[in-house]
């Protein structure tokens, strides 16, 4: 049975701190690690999955956060890249940053394409 549908919908169940952080070193990894022995390589889309989730957390500082994110997207400017780094952003849970998003998704003029405004929303 392929676990790829399962790790897919892993990340959606971080539900705390402990989690996060068990994520955050999976991530690092770039593979799932249980009691030291690889059960999954991670990709791409994975790590992007829990780079969402850590934007969210009250628990990590702007600077950890941004710091992930460099490391895991570095220069990358594809697609999944620029919808991952506009849903982190409209993650952070900073008020001046959520009406920030709010006053581009809902500015008319907007040239973002669906599937940002999508990801900010």
């Amino acid at each position: 049975m392929p676990k790829d549908p399962i790790v897919d919908a892993l990340f959606g169940f971080i539900s705390n701190d402990e989690h996060l952080k068990m994520a955050l070193d999976w991530m690092n990894d770039s593979e799932i690690k249980v009691d030291g022995a690889s059960l999954f390589k991670l990709n791409k889309k994975h790590n992007y999955s829990i780079l969402s989730r850590l934007f969210r957390s009250r628990s990590y500082t702007y600077d950890q956060k941004m710091e992930h994110m460099t490391k895991v997207m570095a220069d990358d400017n594809t697609d999944i890249a620029v919808n991952t780094r506009a849903k982190c952003m409209a993650a952070l849970p900073d008020a001046a940053m959520k009406a920030k998003i709010w006053a581009e998704i809902v500015d008319c003029n907007s040239k973002d394409s669906v599937y940002l405004r999508t990801a900010k929303i």
